[in-house]
């Protein structure tokens, strides 16, 4: 009967302890709210200062990327202008 009480009193005081650590927690996220919007805007803000740089950089990666394609595009124009060269209509002969 003892270890019967000892339990419901080992689980009256878990859930006090959780409840008390969850009003806690509720009012430490309402009072860091007006930190964490200020902290949202100047990220934001920020952001907005670092975009013109972030655009430059993406166009510059993506030029040393399609650098290496400028030979094998002009391969593949002379191929095509060599087909289309090749494939003119001739002469028919003996009609």
């Amino acid at each position: 009967m003892e270890l019967l009480v000892l339990a419901v009193l080992f689980g009256v005081g878990l859930l006090a302890l959780g409840i008390i650590s969850a009003v806690v927690g509720l009012l430490w996220f309402v009072f860091t709210l007006p930190f964490r919007i200020l902290g949202w805007v100047l990220h934001g803000v920020l952001l907005l200062l670092a975009l013109p740089f972030i655009v430059i950089a993406a166009l510059a990666c993506g030029l040393v990327f399609l650098l290496p394609l400028g030979p094998l595009l002009l391969l593949a124009l002379g191929v095509w202008a060599l087909v289309k060269w090749l494939r003119r209509p001739s002469a028919v002969a003996g009609r």
